[in-house]
């Protein structure tokens, strides 16, 4: 790695530095949680099985966000579309269907998804 892809990512030619994952990934502390992905209906957005993700609950969700919904008494990772007025929960895996939402002030959202980390070895 030359010293431009190095300082690219922060660290510069000072190998003693750490680098805080907080600083770059958390914006709201007293917000934000983390949680792991479970299950194969996001993979195509980029989150896989067991990935570890990053959630601001100090976020409003908006049209395209992803997110963290309860849906019937569990936790989902989808994305939140509003279409002609409708929210729905999609997945990001065609083998996958959306989810109308035919009460959008029964719909709980936990978060909004702002990262997902995986292990480039296993996926």
């Amino acid at each position: 790695m030359n010293s431009t892809n190095r300082t690219l990512f922060g660290v510069g030619d000072n190998t003693e530095s750490s680098l805080d994952l907080n600083q770059y990934l958390v914006k709201h502390p007293a917000a934000t949680f983390f949680t792991r992905a479970a299950g194969q209906s996001m993979c195509d957005a980029g989150i896989l099985n067991d990935d570890l993700l990053v959630v601001d609950r100090s976020l409003t969700p908006k049209d395209n966000a992803i997110v963290i919904a309860i849906l019937n008494g569990e936790l989902v990772v989808k994305r939140l579309k509003f279409i002609n007025g409708q929210a729905f929960l999609y997945p990001a895996n065609k083998n996958y269907q959306p989810i109308p939402i035919a009460n959008v002030e029964a719909l709980q959202l936990w978060g909004v998804v702002t990262y997902a980390i995986h292990d480039l070895r296993t996926s």
